[in-house]
């Protein structure tokens, strides 16, 4: 069953280091193909309503061919691009049908539990958050791999940090720390790491974790978690009264996430210009004036 992962789906929403189920045959069927490359192709292309719909023409062609892969695959796509809009109750809904028929197609459960767990934690379902990153480990039909463990600690992590469960936190960074991992999986761990930094009031040490998730983000090309991280550190920043810093992190995080047309730019803007007036920035104010005036540009286009 070869699945699409989106990775840059959030460190605080991404899949990083998901990786693929174990291949299934399947049916050629040449809508199925279409729908899904379709889809495919908007969503890297920062267009994730018009590939939920493609999506959501992929799922159902596969029902009609009744394909369990076909239909696991789909329905796991859509469950992803459903969440990157916020819909997190279509995303369950999805995940639901598509752990039904990973089963039935006798494949890897774990990249679906990895997805529930991450929308349980935008949804603050914390407990039930840490109960689907466990489960990667211990249901049965998850076979996870070294990366898909190490992304239920972080999970797990993220969850505790949340809870401000400073013990559970670090067990969990401990834990993560000890799986070998690529660079997405760095980039992972390093983001809870600045978390429980957080956790601790270790505003410096924050700083230099979510820079470093930051830089292994994009090695990874996971670019939207490497603005993601950059906004982190540049808020961490502020905090700790170092404004130039915040406004550097926050400037590099708007333009990134401006480039990719996120709907979370104009407010990263705004961030980015309030750090570099306190710092006293005058270049840093002109280049943000700037991108705000290519946002408001590109609206009236």
């Amino acid at each position: 069953m070869k699945r699409t992962v989106f990775a840059g789906w959030l460190i605080g929403l991404s899949i990083v280091g998901c990786s693929e189920s174990k291949p299934i045959v399947k049916p050629v069927d040449a809508d199925l193909d279409l729908y899904n490359n379709t889809a495919r192709i908007e969503f890297a292309g920062g267009s994730p309503t018009l590939a939920a719909a493609a999506y959501t023409k992929a799922l159902n062609r596969a029902r009609v061919i009744d394909d369990p892969g076909s239909i696991s695959t789909a329905a796991y796509n859509l469950a992803v691009t459903k969440a990157s809009l916020a819909d997190y109750a279509g995303a369950l809904n999805a995940l639901d049908e598509a752990d039904r028929e990973t089963i039935r197609a006798g494949g890897n459960l774990a990249d679906s539990l990895l997805v529930r767990s991450r929308v349980q934690l935008e949804m603050k379902q914390y407990s039930e958050s840490i109960a689907a990153a466990s489960s990667v480990l211990t249901r049965d039909g998850s076979k996870p791999d070294d990366n898909q463990k190490l992304q239920s600690w972080v999970v797990r992590g993220l969850a505790a940090c949340a809870m401000k469960d400073a013990t559970a936190a670090n067990h969990a960074l401990s834990e993560a720390r000890a799986i070998k991992a690529d660079s997405a999986g760095e980039s992972s761990v390093a983001g809870l790491a600045g978390e429980v930094d957080l956790l601790s009031n270790n505003l410096t040490a924050a700083i230099d974790d979510f820079d470093k998730q930051a830089d292994l983000a994009r090695s990874a090309k996971l670019y939207r978690d490497m603005a993601k991280a950059l906004a982190k550190s540049g808020r961490a920043a502020m905090v700790a009264g170092k404004p130039a810093i915040a406004a550097d992190r926050l400037y590099r995080a708007a333009r990134a996430a401006t480039g990719r047309g996120e709907p979370n730019a104009v407010a990263l803007q705004s961030e980015a210009m309030t750090a570099a007036k306190a710092a006293g920035d005058n270049e840093l104010i002109k280049l943000v004036e700037s991108l705000k005036a290519a946002t408001t540009q590109s609206a009236l286009q």
